[in-house]
């Protein structure tokens, strides 16, 4: 095995760990009235564009559940895709309300 083929399962662990540990606290919340909202940030990284943005939004959705808020209420605010020289990096930004 490759030395750069360590180094990208390297990243793409860190990566993948990272997103799946964040802090709850991450999501930002407001209150307006009866209605609630919050923001969920999602991370990816992947050799091409579409797996990294897969996985960024597949994180935000899945941090979105564990809050209890449904696909329905969600929908994307930004995102941003990045290349690092060896991976694309993308992140996704969600707006969920309810």
């Amino acid at each position: 095995m490759s030395l750069r083929r360590v180094m990208i399962g390297v990243v793409l662990a860190i990566v993948a760990l990272a997103g799946a540990t964040a802090p709850a606290s991450a999501a930002v919340q407001s209150i307006a009235g009866a209605q609630e909202t919050q923001e969920f940030e999602g991370n990816g990284a992947g050799l091409k564009p579409p797996p990294a943005i897969t996985m960024a939004r597949a994180d935000a959705y899945a941090q979105a559940a564990a809050a209890g808020f449904t696909s329905i209420q969600c929908q994307g605010v930004s995102s941003t895709l990045d290349f690092d020289g060896i991976v694309y990096v993308a992140t996704i930004t969600i707006s969920c309300s309810r």
